[in-house]
């Protein structure tokens, strides 16, 4: 009867580690997914930024004004994909994390 427990013990707890195996898995999933849509959003709202102000600047100014906001919108893709590397080295680091656990 002990073998026969011990047995049984093992499997659950193999049944225990694939379901949490599987929950990190959605979980990791689910967090790149929001990743790329945030990436996603920053680069959409960097664009429309960029037309508002080429348009703005075509109403007004010279081609130097328009250069200036082409730079802006640079500097905006260029943080969103800063912030993008952040976050993914974020989930990186978690799910070392979550390995170790493991």
């Amino acid at each position: 009867a002990s073998k026969k427990d011990e047995e049984r013990q093992k499997e659950l707890e193999e049944r225990k580690k694939q379901k949490e195996t599987e929950a990190a898995s959605k979980k990791d999933e689910e967090r790149q997914k929001e990743l790329e849509e945030r990436k996603k959003q920053k680069e959409t709202e960097a664009a429309s930024k960029k037309d508002e102000e080429q348009t703005e600047t075509e109403d007004k100014e010279s081609v130097s004004s328009e250069e200036k906001a082409g730079e802006e919108a640079g500097e905006e893709v260029e943080a969103a994909e800063e912030d993008e590397a952040a976050a993914v080295e974020e989930y990186r680091a978690w799910k070392a994390a979550q390995k170790k656990k493991s």
